[in-house]
């Protein structure tokens, strides 16, 4: 009815051990980095950060993106920011 119990050779409870010992080290590892995490996200001025970065990172994302299609003839950030072309206000 209950199967014969197996016989581990030494090597096979070496290995074993030492997967336990990886999952342990790992799991505790993964609660500190957790704890953290909680503790920098509870932070008031971490929302602050984290909200004038991404502005900033979005505004610079922009300005490179107008940089490259103001020398492309096509786009019309080419026309809107070239004294030359822009006929909007008559004004250079």
């Amino acid at each position: 009815m209950f199967p014969a119990p197996t016989v581990h050779s030494n090597h096979q409870s070496y290995q074993l051990s030492q997967a336990v010992a990886t999952i342990s080290a790992f799991s505790h590892r993964l609660r500190a980095a957790l704890r953290s995490l909680n503790f920098l996200l509870s932070c008031a001025e971490v929302e602050k950060l984290l909200t004038a970065t991404f502005n900033i990172m979005l505004t610079l994302i922009v300005w490179i993106g107008i940089y490259h299609t103001k020398k492309d003839s096509n786009s019309v950030f080419y026309y809107k920011f070239d004294p030359v072309h822009n006929h909007t206000t008559e004004n250079e």
